[in-house]
């Protein structure tokens, strides 16, 4: 374990320094509750009695003897003792509540109660909660919670509302989810200097949450589960400071399980000793990890991921190769984890590893340290870092299928016999590595990017493998590079006098775009193309007082996440809050980008004059200009744009969101909008879904007629004059079959319109939320 003076986790021979980390973990000789037992047993009570006394009147109430619940009590303590009083205190003073197996012991209505210096054991429901449901405000102060038991969640708290725990044991509670307490969803919990041991659970062996939990300097310890053996989460969790160990689920997560987007915040903590058959510490399905300063050591996961097994499975993954989630490892040591099949770590999404120590990890098949098998280009980015795993036989790191592994400023031992980096059929790109050794230590079969050619000597490639220099371009002249160097000139005008076209090798040196950070600037164009050839945006603007003019920016491609409408977007041009932009006589042609803003999204002051908008695209929002501060447009063409619609946007101006989203301030002065494709296919699915919802008033209303009315009328033709009857009967009858064939007809045709809507929105990339109704 590691403290706040940065000391080394490992020592290595090797001249050059590892990474420095810092984990300050729980002292686990800190064991509160450990015994509150008070030997002082003159006086003995029941719930009855404990009950009464809680409702008083009196604000403070301290216990002189145990509390054992009586048989004869169970019925009507079911739900336990109710708490419903504010500002109420109960103190234990070291004294037990027992419920004897039979009953919960606390119903909590009341805000700001607070139970201390108690033990609470043997609680039982078949419910939620088998010691404490709280629906109030409430804090636990050094309180023991054993041997309860939850038959659905919680075995010892079920919190629906907000707790404080501090100072708290839990130790061999039980519950089918959620084994010593569960954090409902919206409720919050804050857990700080507690101790979680031996509780069990099918998920969630110590902790389950679903709604917003911070739990501080505490030790999760000795718990299981099938999944999460220690902690099961699909909303927030925040973990500071804590030492989770030996934690054990016999499938998936041995001590977290994160899914269905939740999100793990992890900061110096410890995880050791945990082990699943996946992820043998943390397993993260279609969700976020976030890991600061933390120690991964001596975990165990019998097939893949012994330290972290990071999942995005199919019905999650985009239909392009954007970065759907942002995961995370920031000065953390991964050392001796061992995995019998792939990896210490095992992802198919993206995770940035940065200032990171990996050391003696084993994998019995590939991948020791990473193993990495994304379905399309999805980046994994190593900044930073320090790699001894000198002792192993397979591979470090295994790249597998189209991906894309970033490596920088990173340290390599490399005196084994063993691959570090083994690429196939992925990209590499390498810069600023150090290698120990003269040998080969990278395998490639894909293609590899380098900055210098001291690295090209630790490559060796197979027959169909590339290797490509960073610096070397096939036409330097037009790149972005000489876009760039006109730009850092010493002019305040830059003039361009021919085409400017990205190169493959500038990729990863602009995937931004190029910065304008300057004021006063001025780039004229003259009517030259700046074309981005779907590598990467076109320009990235901060600065202020910018005039871009007679530019034609074509195929700039926004390729990242998809998350929300804060992430960045702009396929073309993204600018920031301090920004300040004219546009002049520019047209915008055939940009894209994987989230919002297929040309422009604008958190600046931008004016657009005499400009084209044609045949761009969002995956998400907005085909042309997501606006989020000042946008000023006059004599503008907007043409074929296109992109989907989101609920969570409104289109305060236009009539499409294939063209603008407006979140601010905009002026539009004599614009032109043509073929928008949203306009007519959003419509035209809106309208069938609505219309849809409309028609089942109208069949409801004959399926009942038929299948009511019917008996009626046949009851009425036996007491009424049959003329009567008869004549009425028929029109009642005609009346229902023709609303229950119109409506039928009606739908039918709108199903099929529908099935032919949902196939182009599929072929075009849309996420649309009505897909299964006509499926």
């Amino acid at each position: 374990m590691k403290s706040n003076n940065n000391k080394k986790i490992f020592q290595s021979n090797n001249t050059k320094n590892e990474r420095k980390t810092s984990c300050n973990a729980v002292n686990l000789n800190n064991n509160p509750s450990e015994d509150l037992t008070n030997t002082n047993q003159s006086k003995k009570y029941n719930f009855t009695d404990i009950d009464h006394m809680i409702h008083s009147g009196k604000n403070t109430m301290t216990l002189d003897g145990n509390v054992v619940l009586e048989e004869a009590e169970a019925e009507e303590y079911l739900e336990g003792i109710g708490i419903d009083v504010n500002d109420f205190t109960l103190d234990g003073n070291g004294f037990t509540i027992d419920a004897k197996g039979m009953t919960q012991i606390f119903k909590i209505t009341g805000e700001n109660v607070k139970i201390t210096n108690v033990t609470l054991k043997n609680g039982f429901t078949e419910k939620y909660g088998g010691s404490i449901n709280n629906n109030g405000e409430l804090t636990l102060v050094n309180v023991l919670l054993q041997k309860n038991n939850a038959e659905l969640n919680g075995g010892s708290i079920y919190n629906q509302k907000k707790i404080s725990i501090a100072h708290c044991k839990f130790m061999e509670n039980s519950a089918s989810i959620s084994g010593a307490l569960h954090n409902e969803h919206k409720a919050e919990m804050e857990i700080t200097d507690s101790v979680f041991e031996k509780n069990t659970a099918e998920s969630g062996g110590a902790i389950g949450n679903t709604g917003i939990l911070t739990v501080k300097d505490s030790i999760l310890n000795n718990n299981s589960g099938k999944v999460g053996g220690s902690i099961s989460n699909n909303c927030s969790i925040t973990l500071e400071n804590c030492h989770l160990s030996s934690n054990n689920a016999k499938d998936i997560g041995g001590s977290v399980y994160n899914i269905s987007g939740g999100i793990v915040k992890v900061r110096d903590s410890v995880l050791e000793n945990n082990s699943a058959k996946n992820g043998g510490a943390i397993y993260s399905e279609n969700s976020t990890i976030d890991v600061k300063k933390c120690s991964f050591k001596d975990n165990f996961s019998q097939e893949n991921g012994a330290a972290i097994n990071n999942l995005v499975t199919d019905n999650y993954m985009p239909k392009k190769s954007d970065n759907i989630l942002s995961n995370t490892c920031v000065d953390c040591d991964i050392v001796n984890n061992h995995s019998n099949k792939y990896g210490a770590i095992y992802t198919n999404d993206n995770i940035n590893f940065i200032g990171c120590n990996f050391k003696d990890n084993i994998a019995e098949e590939e991948g020791n340290i990473i193993y990495f098998e994304p379905p399309m280009d999805i980046p994994l980015n190593i900044d930073d870092s320090f790699i001894d795993n000198s002792s192993a036989e397979n591979s470090d790191i295994y790249i597998k299928n189209p991906s894309l592994l970033n490596i920088k400023d990173t340290d390599i031992r490399n005196i084994s016999d063993n691959y570090v980096i083994d690429n196939q059929n992925g990209t590499v790109n390498l810069s600023n590595i150090s290698f120990e050794n003269d040998k080969q230590s990278i395998l490639n079969n894909g293609t590899i990017w380098l900055d210098d050619e001291v690295t090209a000597n630790h490559v060796k490639s197979t027959q169909n493998a590339v290797i490509r220099n960073k610096n070397e371009s096939s036409n330097p002249d037009n790149g972005f590079r000489h876009m760039e160097d006109l730009i850092n000139g010493d002019s305040e005008i830059v003039t361009l006098d021919c085409d400017i076209h990205m190169h493959e090798s500038e990729k990863f040196q602009y995937p931004e775009g190029i910065e304008l950070h300057g004021n006063n600037l001025v780039i004229d164009g003259q009517n030259h193309i700046i074309d981005a050839n779907k590598l990467s945006r076109i320009f990235k603007i901060d600065g202020t007082n910018i005039t871009l003019k007679n530019i034609q920016f074509k195929n700039g491609c926004y390729f990242k996440s998809k998350v929300n409408e804060t992430t960045e977007g702009g396929g073309a041009i993204y600018t920031l809050p301090t920004a300040s932009v004219t546009i002049n006589d520019c047209i915008f042609i055939e940009n894209d980008s994987n989230n919002l803003a297929g040309c422009i999204n604008n958190k600046g002051i931008m004016n657009v004059h005499n400009s084209i908008f044609k045949n761009n695209y969002a995956q998400r929002i907005c085909g042309s200009i997501f606006n989020s501060n000042i946008l000023n447009l006059k004599d503008c063409i907007f043409e074929n744009n296109f992109a989907p619609s989101d609920s969570s946007s409104n289109d305060y101006y236009l009539k499409s969101r294939g063209n603008i989203v407006n979140k601010s301030k905009i002026t539009i002065n004599r614009c032109e909008f043509k073929n928008t494709k949203y306009f007519f296919i959003e419509l035209l699915r809106t309208g069938i879904v609505k219309s849809l919802k409309i028609l089942m008033i109208p069949l409801a209303f004959s399926i009942f007629g038929f299948s009511i009315g019917f008996p009626i009328l046949l009851l009425l033709s036996l007491v009424l004059p049959s003329t009567i009857t008869n004549e009425y009967i028929m029109k009642i009858i005609m009346l229902f079959i023709i609303v229950f064939v119109f409506a039928m007809a009606i739908s039918l045709i709108l199903a099929i319109i529908g099935r032919f809507t949902n196939k182009y929105m599929e072929n075009h990339g849309f996420e649309n939320r009505y897909m299964d109704m006509f499926d």
